[in-house]
């Protein structure tokens, strides 16, 4: 798959999102029993990847530490830890309707970093999540 399909198709679930933004999502997560606010003190060394965790493999809600000894702005974790979670973010029902993504990602990835100049696998994932922490930050 081109890079330009990979953005045709971006854009098209852009205009067809349910969710004007992260707010919305989180509050529809909420409605739903799908999101645990944690008021108490975490620590963000290993209590919250361990509270994580433990949610996660119980199929549990996403969880929202309110309290992060040291910060002021809280964390969300597991948003997308269940496959349910994932499919309602994409507006979906069943995972058949997903589309392209999971067949062609060895493909996309290879074009990413050869298009983007990038030498490693690591070196992709490390500007995929700036890129993705500059934009998810202005939506919070």
């Amino acid at each position: 798959m081109g890079l330009d399909k990979l953005f045709d198709h971006h854009h098209r679930q852009l205009n067809r999102k349910a969710w004007n933004d992260l707010r919305g999502f989180i509050d529809t997560l909420s409605s739903t029993g799908q999101l645990k606010p944690v008021p108490q003190p975490v620590s963000p060394r290993l209590q919250v990847t361990a509270l994580c965790h433990r949610s996660l493999k119980k199929n549990g809600p996403a969880l929202l530490f309110e309290n992060l000894q040291g910060f002021e702005m809280p964390v969300l974790g597991n948003l997308f830890g269940t496959q349910q979670r994932v499919l309602a973010a994409l507006n979906h029902k069943t995972p058949d309707r997903v589309p392209f993504f999971y067949r062609d990602v060895p493909e996309v990835e290879q074009r990413l970093l050869k298009d983007l100049s990038l030498d490693t696998r690591d070196d992709l994932l490390k500007l995929l999540w700036d890129f993705a922490l500059h934009h998810i930050i202005h939506y919070i």
